[in-house]
């Protein structure tokens, strides 16, 4: 079975190139949602199939630091990698996200080679948990 990757944006037609890219390169499918908080709610009933989030981070509603800070809470989510996307300069943000162990950023436009790359090293295909 595929592992999944989420991907949180709430731009349609970035995340439908996000999908393609992914999905075409890699050995993942890839779950997007447009919102943060359905996002968690299937992170918290799947996480077993999630090998790693990919996310915007300049949400209405729920931002990308409160998306990741929600998820760090949870057990299944203190390890998960998480990458971020943002139009926004990546030193401002790693000063904001340090204390959530944040994988790595990409920014906007994204290079798709480097996302990819990013995948290769941070997501696992394959299933460490235990049969439970």
């Amino acid at each position: 079975m595929k592992k999944n990757i989420i991907l949180v944006e709430d731009n349609l037609y970035f995340a439908e190139t996000v999908i393609e890219v992914i999905e075409e390169s890699t050995e993942f499918n890839v779950v997007h949602f447009e919102n943060p908080r359905p996002a968690l709610e299937f992170i918290k009933l799947n996480h077993r199939t999630v090998a790693g989030v990919i996310s915007d981070l300049m949400m209405n509603g729920m931002d990308g630091v409160d998306f990741v800070s929600e998820l760090r809470k949870a057990d299944y989510g203190k390890n998960l990698s998480v990458f971020f996307l943002s139009g926004m300069d990546s030193g401002i943000l790693w000063d904001l996200l340090l204390p959530y162990k944040v994988s790595g950023f990409l920014e906007k436009p994204v290079d798709f080679n480097h996302l990819l790359l990013m995948i290769k090293r941070n997501f696992s295909s394959h299933d460490h948990s235990d049969a439970a």
